[in-house]
């Protein structure tokens, strides 16, 4: 059984759904350490000349997932501020955490798709890709909180 008092939260979410508006704050107040991918993304893009669509998801997630393991690895509570849409997307997060022994806790976002395609327009002025988001299945998680 895991004693750890470290937690591994884990947002899922379509794009527009709240997880940044909600998950800032929230890490904030209880001194957990947010990773946000588009965060990785845009400093990436600061850092290199015109790269290209794939470079920069290439790159982004090289650092993302690094950051997880190394601040899961020295100790710290993290959030993880991406869709994670799919179980195969979240399975790498989770074994990092599991192999450490930290507990993993899914935020699940169940916003009004047409919500969440508004509040994606107001921000970045585009219509969101449409994924199929994936919600926690039975086992995956430790704990999960419907938000």
């Amino acid at each position: 059984m895991i004693q750890s008092k470290q937690i591994l939260y884990v947002c899922i979410g379509a794009a527009g759904a709240g997880k940044t508006t909600h998950s800032t704050p929230f890490c904030r107040e209880f001194g957990i350490l947010r990773l946000s991918i588009d965060e990785t993304r845009a400093a990436y893009r600061k850092t290199v000349v015109n790269p290209s669509f794939q470079e920069v998801e290439r790159m982004a997630f090289s650092i993302y997932d690094s950051n997880v393991h190394y601040f899961l690895g020295a100790g710290y509570s993290v959030l993880l501020d991406n869709m994670n849409h799919t179980t195969a997307i979240r399975a790498k997060y989770l074994q990092i955490a599991k192999l450490l022994s930290v507990r993993c806790f899914a935020l699940f976002y169940q916003t009004n798709p047409a919500l969440c395609i508004k509040r994606v327009m107001e921000r970045d002025g585009h219509i969101p890709t449409p994924r199929t988001i994936v919600p926690p299945q039975p086992g995956e998680f430790d704990n999960i909180q419907y938000l």
